[in-house]
């Protein structure tokens, strides 16, 4: 047990980064692993009538950090079994944490300020032609439930489309403020996908697939 705040008033806020949580423990970064859990508990509590512990008690598990989400220009060529296979989206895409490591994919529908459900990259409208909602991997309302998904600077694909295709990322590669990936379904459709951050800053360089 390591005490590591004093609370006199409310409300109050305490942040630790995890070399501070572990300060005092006898345990390093090393001793750790990611789904550990850090349980922090109130003691000593003092109030008018005497002293005692509240048997509050919080449980911090040990997670990665996030990195997809924002919004960056997209371009993304239509390969495999698409009728337009070799054509080119050129637009916006946003990733959108949905938590627990997964995230929700919008595209810009083309010659509008519109984005769609998209988890394809835009590939639906090069190799498809596609100009709707209920046309793209999950359709209308969600009735896929395919989102992308970071696990630990992992990449994948989770769920499954409107018609129950399941998606793989074939290869990953960071180049700076490029992300390039291509990706692939089980009917055989496939995108090669570059997202390009506008923000100035770079893709964390250890995301893989």
């Amino acid at each position: 047990t390591v005490e590591h705040a004093k609370i006199t008033s409310f409300p109050t806020t305490i942040t630790l980064s995890l070399n501070e949580a572990l300060a005092g423990t006898g345990l390093t970064l090393d001793d750790v692993d990611v789904g550990d859990v850090f349980n922090f508990f109130f003691t000593d509590v003092v109030t008018a009538s005497g002293t005692y512990d509240s048997g509050t008690e919080d449980d911090i598990p040990i997670i990665c950090p996030l990195t997809l989400a924002g919004e960056y220009d997209v371009t993304t060529t239509a390969t495999g079994v698409f009728t337009n296979a070799g054509e080119t989206y050129t637009g916006k895409a946003r990733i959108v944490d949905a938590g627990g490591g997964n995230y929700d994919v919008f595209t810009q529908l083309p010659g509008t300020e519109d984005f769609l459900n998209d988890v394809s990259f835009g590939a639906y409208y090069a190799g498809y032609g596609s100009t709707s909602e209920g046309n793209l991997p999950n359709g209308d309302a969600g009735v896929g439930d395919l989102q992308l998904n970071e696990d630990c600077s992992v990449v994948s694909f989770v769920g499954a489309s409107q018609w129950d295709e399941t998606y793989t990322i074939v290869s990953l590669s960071v180049n700076g403020a490029e992300l390039n990936f291509t990706w692939e379904n089980s009917y055989g459709e496939g995108g090669i996908v570059t997202l390009t951050r506008t923000d100035g800053t770079e893709w964390n360089p250890n995301l893989t697939n």
